[in-house]
C-alpha cells in the first residue's frame, strides 16, 4: 500500500521535472536563435 503510493508520487515528480528542463531546453533554444538572428541582421 505504501510502496504503491511511493511510486505514484515519484513518477509524478519525474513526470514534473522532465516537463521542466523541457521548457528550460526549448527556452534556451529560442534565446540562441534570437541572439543569432540578432548578431545577423544588426
Amino acid at each position: 500500500m505504501f510502496y504503491d503510493q511511493f511510486l505514484r508520487k515519484t513518477e509524478f515528480y519525474t513526470n514534473k521535472f522532465v516537463f521542466v528542463r523541457h521548457k528550460f531546453k526549448i527556452f534556451t533554444l529560442t534565446q540562441k536563435i534570437r541572439n543569432y538572428i540578432f548578431r545577423r541582421f544588426f
